[in-house]
């Protein structure tokens, strides 16, 4: 016996959501490369390539990832940063939870037991934003790819506009303007308010989903895809969003009227994909809290959804033998009162 491994087994499955299984076409596959580098081995087992699906019949699991190294530490620190470099798009996935329980202290002190997901996390595990030493890192680096994109602009013929500039990083819904200024190494160096100052060093291009590069000399990787009109990123286990303004462009913007969403009722929706197997109520039933509604199948496995208050049904919107996207509306509960 030689070293130490980690597997990490990949699933398509919503951990937000109490682990459930989630499926369909997969519009974006990019495991980390299977490496051998200085005594630490990546390793990737897979059936599935970009463009194939997760039908709802069979065990989620997509991927195992699995790192080697000459002590325990190092290969939990290789699986994490290959935790990094795994970009998977179409179906929900457990790539954050696990980043997350790569740092967890207990699972790095070799504390283990089958109750560990749950003590550690409850029934469910949220994804978790960016703590105040990572989100400057996130910033700099959204604000430099900005950076390259403007300097892309004013290098073609006919094009106009200052690579160098102010601008207003919005991550995770908080204000982080900074400037960015071209080095002479091709680098771009964020300059924060508060006098702050880090170097971005990266030649990754949109849309590639996996961001690789250094920041003030550390090596980072990190997940990045598009979100409305911002970006969503992964790293470490967090998950947050990001948009790029020019300062006056964003103070005008909040001048906006903004919309306002009614809910009337409770819209029952399908917390997976999966089929209608029974249809428990009609129309117009009065229910208790509580009381079954649906059961529906998926992944070798029923599940019962139960009114979430009291009051009467109302707009069936779907049949015993439906196939159910992930959110599908199925019926309409009107609370009493309502």
């Amino acid at each position: 016996l030689s070293g130490w491994a980690v597997e990490a087994r990949i699933y398509a499955e919503d951990p937000a959501r109490g682990f459930l299984p989630s499926s369909g076409r997969i519009d974006i596959f990019r495991p980390p490369a299977e490496t051998i580098a200085q005594g630490v081995t990546v390793r990737v087992d897979t059936g599935l390539v970009e463009g194939g699906s997760v039908p709802i019949h069979y065990d989620p699991m997509i991927a195992k990832l699995i790192t080697h190294a000459p002590t325990r530490s190092e290969a939990i620190a290789a699986q994490a940063e290959a935790l990094d470099r795994f970009a998977i798009g179409g179906v929900r996935h457990n790539l954050s939870f696990l980043s997350q329980l790569m740092a967890l202290p207990r699972w790095q002190e070799g504390r283990l037991s089958t109750g560990l997901i749950v003590e550690e996390f409850g029934e469910a595990a949220e994804e978790v934003p960016p703590d105040a030493a990572l989100a400057p890192r996130l910033v700099a680096i959204v604000a430099a790819n900005a950076h390259r994109r403007a300097a892309a602009r004013q290098a073609r013929p006919g094009r106009a506009g200052a690579a160098d500039a102010a601008r207003v990083v919005v991550l995770g819904g908080q204000d982080w303007p900074v400037e960015t200024r071209g080095t002479a190494d091709g680098a771009v160096a964020v300059m924060f308010a508060d006098g702050a100052r880090l170097v971005v060093e990266s030649g990754w291009q949109a849309p590639d989903p996996v961001w690789t590069g250094a920041v003030d000399g550390q090596a980072m990787s990190l997940q990045i895809g598009r979100a409305g009109d911002g970006q969503a990123l992964r790293h470490g286990g967090t998950v947050t969003t990001a948009q790029v303004w020019a300062p006056r462009t964003l103070e005008l913007s909040r001048l906006m009227p903004q919309g306002v969403r009614v809910l009337e009722g409770s819209l029952l929706r399908a917390p997976m994909p999966g089929v209608l197997a029974r249809l428990l109520v009609a129309d117009g039933d009065a229910v208790p809290a509580e009381a079954p509604l649906v059961v529906i199948e998926a992944m070798k496995m029923e599940m019962v959804l139960k009114s979430p208050v009291a009051g009467r049904v109302t707009e069936i919107r779907a049949q015993a033998g439906d196939m159910l996207a992930s959110d599908a509306p199925i019926l309409r509960i009107l609370p009493l009162g309502g």
